[in-house]
């Protein structure tokens, strides 16, 4: 086995890469909704610090989604690394 594979059975490589996968796609889409809305439309009647709180969860949310659940996601599906060594570093 080369050392950049990953050794999980199939059995839970699949049902792990279909829930990253969900919680990427959901993650992203949401939080992308959330701080599109709360820039666009001024729907929720809250003061400003509540808004700002918001978009900045949201933001590090989407942030998390991208770092760490899409990469997850990635290896999972390929069953190897390929995100190279600098991003295994970090």
């Amino acid at each position: 086995m080369n050392e950049s594979e990953i050794d999980v059975p199939t059995t839970i490589s699949i049902p792990l890469s279909v829930y990253n996968f969900i919680a990427s796609f959901f993650g992203i889409t949401g939080n992308g909704l959330v701080i599109y809305s709360s820039i666009r439309y001024d729907a929720v009647q809250l003061d400003e610090v509540s808004v700002e709180f918001v978009r900045n969860l949201a933001l590090a949310d989407m942030m998390f989604v991208i770092c760490q659940t899409l990469p997850s996601f990635i290896t999972l599906s390929v069953r190897r690394w390929v995100l190279g060594p600098v991003y295994c570093f970090i």
